[in-house]
């Protein structure tokens, strides 16, 4: 039972950290194709070498996020529910 509750955060988990590094690395790779930005690109990632496992996390958790709402359309659902003006069943005030 623990299995079937377990594997969709452990899928949604896996994929996120995926994703999320494969957007860094990808980010990475394509600031470093710019010959003028390589040097100091090379010189601040060697100085800093907290910066990519900090992009990569911020951008999992990002992820998570978002696939524990149901997506974009999930996450707008929920902030329509949570504006008291765009509950159903109430209707919205006229301007005067």
């Amino acid at each position: 039972m623990l299995a079937f509750i377990a594997y969709r955060l452990v899928v949604i988990a896996f994929t996120a950290i995926g994703g999320a590094v494969l957007v860094t690395l990808g980010a990475l790779a394509s600031l470093l194709y710019v010959q003028g930005w390589h040097d100091s690109i090379v010189s601040s990632l060697t100085d800093n070498t907290r910066v990519v496992p900090m992009i990569a996390g911020v951008l999992a958790v990002v992820g998570i996020v978002v696939q524990q709402g149901g997506g974009l359309r999930g996450l707008l659902a929920a902030a329509d529910k949570a504006d008291p003006g765009k509950a159903k069943g109430k209707p919205e005030p006229k301007p005067a």
